[in-house]
């Protein structure tokens, strides 16, 4: 998760993914790209990016 100077999320960073997320995601080659880069207009497509703890 990348954050901004008041910890809001604003883009998160691929650092590993397997085949599953490839195919459940159609995402293809993400590993070490943010997803604005993937998907630029993620936000206005209604893609939130959210903190959440195990």
């Amino acid at each position: 998760m990348i954050c901004d100077r008041t910890s809001k999320s604003v883009d998160w960073l691929f650092v590993e993914i397997n085949s599953a997320f490839e195919k459940n995601n159609g995402i293809k080659e993400a590993r070490g790209k943010t997803m604005l880069e993937l998907v630029p207009d993620s936000e206005t497509k209604g893609l939130k990016f959210t903190i959440t703890s195990r």
